[in-house]
């Protein structure tokens, strides 16, 4: 990805508080992961609400071809998303998965 960063998130915040502009366009590839969320009693629409406030939190520092990855808990299940911002401004979020 050449000079793409790849980091840690930080999640402290409380959802819905952070301001932004406009509502994110991200996209999720849920059949990659649904599976694995599932396996593990992880309710997949809530995973991706929280990843959606998440990365639309954090959207307006990012870069196109920059991607991001996090954790956090849901339900006692410590979960990980990676997420990239395409050219075109949409925000991929290509895999969701319980941390083993």
């Amino acid at each position: 990805m050449g000079d793409s960063l790849w980091g840690m998130v930080s999640i402290s915040f409380q959802l819905g508080t952070a301001p932004v502009e406009a509502p994110a366009l991200i996209t999720f590839k849920t059949a990659h992961y649904a599976p694995r969320l599932l396996a593990e009693g992880v309710n997949v629409a809530e995973a991706e609400a929280f990843v959606t406030d998440a990365v639309s939190a954090m959207r307006g520092s990012w870069d196109a071809g920059s991607g991001v990855w996090g954790r956090f808990q849901l339900n006692g299940v410590l979960l990980e998303y990676r997420a990239i911002m395409r050219s075109d401004g949409i925000v991929n979020v290509g895999t969701l998965f319980p941390v083993k």
